[in-house]
């Protein structure tokens, strides 16, 4: 018995011991899951991803953020997507607590404004999605765009399946997805925007220098509306997988809102993508002119012109995928937006088999990359006068300035030059897509300003004595093809007649006048012509031009004055006088009366009147009996007065008045010149 105790209490004390190790020793570790989010901030209504490094346990899985629970479904073999629920702003706690091991994530829920009344937002999601869809289905006939049917049969059924899908929603359920779709909703204003038409690069009052303007900033808009495009991926990507994995109204509802929102802003990427690829923005080459015809430009000594000139531009090529940063943007989200839209067309794909779901049947039109890509076309547009850059001429000879007036870019050329000068005008223009220069060569002429006329000025018509110099020169006026007066023109001299002396030539002034002496000849015609020709030997209007002048008493060369008439009449007086009507060549008629006695072969009474009474057997010079006077006119051409000294009777015409004066007397009339040439005797 003593045996029996000590052994009974050894194996008592070996079990105590054996069950303290086993106490000891620790349990197998739980696998631990890391998770994170995929964004660090987000309001109700976001999307927001899980990402573990475990594979997802179950396609669907309770989530718990702050003291608030949503439904997670698995996207892919290791994340979860979820809705943020409706909850107050400040950082909460996002957990997994069906996945054993897993941490706990922290969510910042930013400031938001509540939805006070989830209807009015509902309404108004449904108000810009209908006139969206009417503006997709119903664009401007002169943008040239044409939505596919099948866009416009699947939107429509979207807005159908809108329909059904809201009707089965509860209020708390309407709550959230006012959220959802106040960050979705579509933008009708978007497609208010003027569309160009397809044959436009730009409008018109667009244009302010180069037009690769109109490119980049259409470039710009293509990308900005292909970001709001993607930004509707998240939150559909997030409920399709909700609808895929376990039907429900809500993720319903979303998916239909949030897709219909993606497809709507889609067809604006296209067409904005569309207006990118066809706009003919990318100068390419300088054309001469409206006409687009080469064509030589003419300039005269500092004459001005206004450049006018065109610029042809194309449409993108894929090769011009890095002229500008705006468009290599837009090149490359283009490639990255049809990818995405792949995804999309898979996801959608696999939606409208879904049973949920029963009004999508439409195909859905894959979004085609067209930047680069449309065949290429040009068009030319004039540009503006601050867009050309003269840079310089090919020849030397000629000197170039150029102003800026308004929008007009103006040129002068000038030189010292006295030929023809053919030369090119190097014009420059800067593209502002990439800062490319553009040159062209103009092919211009210029041509020294030419004279265009010449007429007479004054010394024509002058009277001197045989081999001496007139009284006054022989002055010309030359004025240019533009009829301004022209200085430094030579005009050369030559008398054609009459043996005189002229200079040889002589050169206008700054006022385009030139001028010379005449020593007349001995006798005869005396003439002098002035010639002006132009640098190719033609004469200029008016040329050769003639002066003529008059040798006083010359024999060979009679002047005599004529009488072209004689009539009689009461004066302001009221005497009755003669009238004489004469011309006069060369010096012109002496005009006056005489006094005392005068022998008939002498100048005295150089207006001479004879008269003859009755019975008298000849004509006598009516001596100290009247006076003559120039009436009008001048030496040359005129009428000389004749007055007796007699009033003109009461009652009676002048004539009859003479005749009670000087019954029956009979009256002769004769003029003469200083050298004593006289007209014939005119009886009245």
């Amino acid at each position: 018995m003593r045996l029996i105790i000590p052994t009974l209490c050894f194996l008592l004390l070996c079990s105590c011991n054996k069950s303290g190790r086993e106490d000891e020793t620790a349990p197998p570790p739980v696998a631990t899951t890391t998770l994170t989010l995929n964004v660090a901030e987000a309001t109700p209504g976001d999307a927001v991803e899980i990402k573990g490094n475990k594979t997802a346990p179950a396609s669907e899985m309770t989530i718990s953020i702050g003291s608030s629970t949503v439904k997670g479904y698995a996207k892919g073999d290791s994340a979860y997507v979820f809705i943020v629920p409706v909850v107050s702003p400040g950082t909460v706690q996002v957990s997994l607590p069906s996945i054993p091991g897993s941490n706990n994530m922290s969510l910042k829920i930013a400031t938001y404004t509540p939805v006070s009344d989830p209807q009015v937002v509902i309404s108004d999601f449904i108000d810009k999605r209908n006139k969206s869809i009417d503006s997709v289905a119903n664009p401007p006939s002169v943008s040239g765009f044409q939505p596919s049917p099948a866009t416009v049969t699947l939107l429509n059924q979207l807005k159908e399946e809108m329909d059904l899908q809201l009707a089965k929603l509860s209020a708390s359920e309407k709550e959230l997805l006012s959220y959802v779709l106040q960050k979705n909703k579509p933008d009708p204003v978007a497609f208010s925007q003027d569309l160009l038409a397809p044959s436009f690069y730009a409008k018109q009052s667009d244009v302010k220098g180069d037009v690769g303007d109109r490119l980049v900033a259409i470039a710009k808009t293509y990308v900005t509306v292909q970001g709001v495009c993607l930004s509707t991926i998240p939150i559909m990507v997030a409920s399709g997988v909700a609808v895929l994995a376990a039907p429900n109204p809500f993720a319903a509802a979303v998916f239909i809102g949030s897709f219909t929102t993606f497809v709507i802003s889609r067809e604006h990427a296209i067409r904005r993508a569309q207006e990118v690829g066809r706009l003919k923005g990318v100068a390419e080459v300088i054309m001469e002119g409206d006409a687009q015809k080469p064509m030589v430009v003419g300039f005269t000594n500092n004459q001005e012109k206004t450049l006018s000139l065109s610029v042809n531009f194309r449409n993108l090529a894929t090769t011009d995928a890095g002229i500008n940063a705006d468009v290599t943007t837009a090149f490359s989200s283009e490639q990255s937006f049809v990818n995405k839209d792949k995804e999309m067309e898979s996801l959608y794909g696999k939606i409208k088999t879904s049973a949920w779901f029963t009004k999508l049947s439409a195909a859905y039109t894959a979004y085609v990359s067209v930047i680069g890509k449309v065949p290429q076309g040009t068009t030319t547009l004039p540009i503006d006068g601050n867009n050309i850059v003269v840079k310089g001429v090919s020849d030397s000879r000629i000197n170039y300035s150029t102003s800026l007036s308004g929008t007009s870019r103006k040129i002068k050329i000038s030189s010292v030059a006295t030929g023809e000068i053919s030369f090119a005008l190097t014009l420059g223009y800067k593209r502002t897509l990439d800062g490319k220069e553009i040159t062209k060569d103009i092919a211009c002429l210029y041509k020294p300003v030419q004279p265009g006329s010449i007429t007479a000025v004054s010394g024509s018509g002058q009277v001197g004595a045989a081999n001496t110099l007139l009284a006054n020169p022989l002055v010309v006026l030359v004025k240019d093809e533009n009829g301004q007066p022209m200085q430094g023109v030579t005009v050369k001299w030559a008398v054609s007649s009459g043996g005189g002396q002229v200079g040889a030539s002589s050169t206008t002034n700054a006022n385009g006048q030139a001028s010379t002496n005449w020593t007349l000849g001995a006798s005869g015609p005396q003439t002098v012509t002035a010639t002006v020709t132009k640098s190719d030997g033609t004469q200029v209007t008016g040329s050769p031009l003639t002066f003529t002048a008059a040798i006083d008493c010359d024999p060979s060369s009679p002047n005599a004055p004529v009488i072209n008439g004689i009539t009689i009449t009461c004066n302001a007086n009221g005497h009755f006088v003669f009238q004489v009507s004469f011309t006069a060549p060369g010096s012109g008629a002496v005009i006056g009366s005489g006094f005392g006695a005068c022998d008939e072969s002498q100048t005295c009474y150089p207006t001479r009147l004879y008269f003859l009474n009755p019975g008298a057997p000849n004509f006598t010079i009516a001596a100290n009996s009247y006076s003559a006077s120039l009436k009008s006119g001048t030496v040359n051409s005129g009428v000389i007065e004749i007055d007796l000294g007699k009033n003109c009777v009461s009652g009676k015409t002048a004539a009859e008045s003479l005749q009670l004066y000087y019954t029956d007397y009979r009256w002769r009339f004769q003029l003469m010149n200083k050298c004593n040439q006289r007209s014939g005797i005119v009886e009245y």
